[in-house]
């Protein structure tokens, strides 16, 4: 849940330009991922759905309509999410009926399960829904304010230089991974060629996104980043992680899976069990049940019609002026100074440039070899002497140790008809 620490990780990874927005990112984040209420309606109500050939039923609880799309929890437990032109009319109505349902007292336990459903089958506008609207302008406010006093020269510099390195990741993939020195690596090179284009379709989904157009950042509006872009990244995310679970043991990783002060994120909700523990008025104890069972109670508080985290409420003000502050008064001036050595032909950014050019002209595995060993080289001499012979530091004098993955071979989940919209969860 939110951390009781002033420092918030930023809501997007930019360099230290970002270190003030950090006091937000988080609250704004993994809070609400965790159990922020929502837009939409809480009507539970178990019925039959139909679809719109009558070959298929399920009996289940309406969820909420939103984008077309109707998210119900059938009788396992698991939470569907069913385009609504797949519905027969009968059950389209049914859905648009439940979603006017007017709401009653919103219920600070339903509205948590609720969201979860909604991230559970995939829905990331259920992030943004769940924020006041008062909180989306801040949001909204807070990168525009960046995206108006990020200067214009160093962001298309670096921009440049990560469609460069894009470049190389997806048009050089059989050299990186042909690279010799790689070989010392105990790591299951078949598992890293299974799960490249992913990780390559990832990072290009975020650098397509106007997460890296500075232009479109000056007018960003959080709901048509999560309907567009940010539906995009979401779901090459949840890609990525559903395929690497079959691929990686992360206890066996030497780099550790978190980071100091945040928790790893899951969006495995399914089992999680919430209960109110108190309630009054606009404030509540919910406490939340892991599979494990461990336990957390956690302080809520109403705000505009909805449930945060009190920790999260209590610091917003704060981390929204202080985000403000910074990016209108202090990174001007911090870029303002970095600026020339930014942008020097002796800049790390233009050596890495640099680099990259010269990869991507490598037109075989040696030339391509002969630049990375170059770099190699070099880095090596600017470190000093190791403890290898030569008295130079090699790049895998001690390489990490990967265990051998286990890999599921096998489908977890019962086979179910192509064409059955109700057959499989999200």
């Amino acid at each position: 849940m939110i951390s009781k620490s002033p420092r918030f990780a930023p809501p997007f990874c930019f360099p230290k330009t970002m270190v003030a927005t950090r006091r937000i990112g988080r609250a704004a984040l993994m809070a609400v991922a965790a159990w922020i209420a929502m837009i939409g309606s809480t009507a539970v109500a178990s019925d039959t759905w139909t679809d719109n050939t009558g070959k298929y039923q399920v009996v289940g609880d309406f969820l909420t309509l939103h984008d077309n799309v109707v998210y119900l929890r059938r009788e396992d437990g698991v939470t569907i999410a069913v385009p609504m032109e797949r519905l027969s009319e009968a059950s389209q109505q049914l859905a648009r009926r439940l979603a006017a349902t007017p709401r009653a007292d919103s219920d600070p336990e339903a509205e948590v399960r609720l969201l979860m459903d909604r991230l559970q089958a995939g829905d990331i506008r259920a992030l943004w829904d769940s924020l006041p609207e008062s909180y989306q302008a801040d949001v909204n406010e807070i990168v525009q304010t960046f995206g108006q006093n990020m200067d214009t020269e160093i962001w298309n510099a670096g921009r440049r230089v990560l469609g460069k390195l894009m470049k190389v990741l997806d048009g050089k993939k059989d050299f990186i991974l042909g690279y010799p020195a790689l070989q010392q690596v105990e790591m299951d090179m078949a598992v890293v060629d299974r799960n490249w284009d992913a990780v390559v379709g990832l990072l290009d989904a975020i650098f397509r996104s106007e997460l890296t157009d500075l232009e479109k950042l000056k007018e960003f509006d959080g709901t048509a980043f999560m309907d567009g872009s940010g539906k995009v990244i979401f779901e090459s995310v949840m890609s990525l992680v559903k395929a690497m679970e079959q691929d990686v043991d992360p206890d066996s990783l030497p780099i550790p899976m978190e980071f100091p002060g945040m928790e790893t994120p899951s969006l495995d909700f399914a089992n999680v069990q919430i209960s109110t523990v108190s309630r009054d008025g606009d404030t509540a104890v919910l406490r939340l049940t892991r599979p494990d069972g461990q336990t957390e109670d956690e302080e809520a508080v109403r705000i505009e019609g909805k449930w945060l985290p009190k920790d999260m409420v209590d610091q917003w003000a704060e981390g929204v002026e202080a985000s403000k502050e910074f990016l209108t008064m202090v990174m001007p001036e911090q870029l303002k100074e970095a600026k020339p050595m930014l942008l020097s032909p002796l800049s790390p950014l233009r050596m890495v440039e640099g680099v990259l050019d010269q990869l991507l002209a490598a037109e075989d595995q040696a030339a391509f070899d002969e630049v990375i060993d170059g770099i190699m080289e070099m880095v090596g001499g600017m470190l000093g002497p190791g403890d290898d012979d030569e008295g130079g530091m090699l790049p895998f004098d001690e390489p990490p140790v990967f265990d051998d993955p286990d890999v599921q071979e096998a489908d977890p989940f019962a086979p179910e008809p192509a064409d059955d919209p109700f057959g499989s969860d999200l």
